[in-house]
């Protein structure tokens, strides 16, 4: 087979409104890839890609390859995948290199335990070079060991300084009152 044809536009907004393309895409720095559907091909570039029609589902037969300046946008308004919060699915593979940047809308807060998968893929490789999160509520933490393997950004408790030690201490003191 040949060189698959890839549309290349320069800047501003290319929003999917549904449905499908038929050719894989490169976003440069200044444009944007938004919207909801399926984008028939790979996509690449050093632009923003923004899944959604704040929020919604956006699907890439092909690989996604990030460049370090390029920049992946979630916005987080629920807990329910394509509908509440962003989401992207590939089939190929994630070639992650730039910024994961979420933002939570209309007063969303996330609560403890709260799971988002934002990215299902065939593989992930690299890693994002930033993780531009924003501030939960006091106690609480973003897990994002499962973003490589799983796509899923998680909810947990924030460790609070000093508790390992102080558990290790108390187990020491349990240990010396036997």
């Amino acid at each position: 087979g040949g060189a698959m044809s890839r549309l290349h536009w320069t800047g501003g907004t290319l929003e999917l409104t549904g449905g499908s393309t038929d050719t894989g895409l490169n976003v440069s720095v200044g444009g944007t890839l938004a919207g909801i559907g399926t984008v028939g091909g790979d996509v690449g570039g050093a632009g923003t890609i923004s899944p959604g029609n704040s929020p919604g589902l956006l699907s890439i037969t092909g690989d996604l390859t990030q460049d370090a300046v390029g920049e992946l946008l979630i916005e987080l308004a629920g807990t329910t995948r394509g509908s509440e919060y962003d989401a992207l699915d590939l089939t190929g593979d994630f070639n992650a290199g730039g910024t994961l940047h979420v933002v939570l809308l209309d007063d969303f807060a996330p609560q403890l335990n709260d799971r988002f998968n934002l990215l299902d893929f065939a593989a992930f490789t690299g890693d994002f070079a930033t993780l531009d999160l924003p501030s939960l509520n006091g106690g609480l933490a973003w897990d994002t060991t499962a973003l490589g393997t799983d796509g899923t950004l998680s909810v947990v408790a924030a460790p609070e300084p000093g508790s390992v030690a102080l558990l290790a201490l108390g187990g020491l003191m349990l240990l010396l009152r036997r």
